[in-house]
């Protein structure tokens, strides 16, 4: 069993779908994962005050070999990769998803849409609002 917070939530999807053990995970606990890049980092640039422009010329960037000079990857990323949302069929073990609509930082929404596609695995645990990954502080008697 695997369990990820926030972008180790994002490693522990890429390690049950991609990894050479993936047959050896029998299940998921994701914390405020991030699930799908492009969004989580589209909505911090929202909860930063920043122009949506700003957040897609980054993203842009991000994935374009020709700005390596200025992101300082070696490589682009790989949004598709990172898209979990888009990639959910490739997923088949059980996954407990927790989550709270307060998060700021990783879209609660994409949690919500993430579970709505494979119903059959994954269940949401909701919290009350709080910040990112502060689920286990945010209900002690729940």
């Amino acid at each position: 069993m695997l369990f990820g917070w926030s972008l180790g939530a994002s490693i522990a999807l890429q390690l049950a779908a991609s990894s050479d053990f993936r047959d050896r995970i029998s299940r998921l606990v994701l914390n405020a994962p991030v699930i799908d890049w492009s969004s989580t980092l589209v909505a911090n640039a929202r909860s930063s005050m920043l122009p949506g422009w700003v957040a897609r010329l980054g993203l842009q960037m991000l994935g374009s070999s020709g700005t390596r000079w200025i992101t300082g990857l070696d490589s682009p990323l790989n949004f598709h990769a990172l898209d979990f949302l888009a990639r959910a069929d490739e997923l088949s073990v059980p996954l407990l998803v927790i989550h709270n609509e307060g998060d700021r930082s990783t879209p609660f929404a994409i949690s919500r849409e993430f579970v709505t596609r494979r119903p059959e695995l994954p269940t949401l645990l909701t919290f009350p609002s709080a910040e990112h990954t502060q689920e286990w502080n945010s209900d002690p008697d729940g």
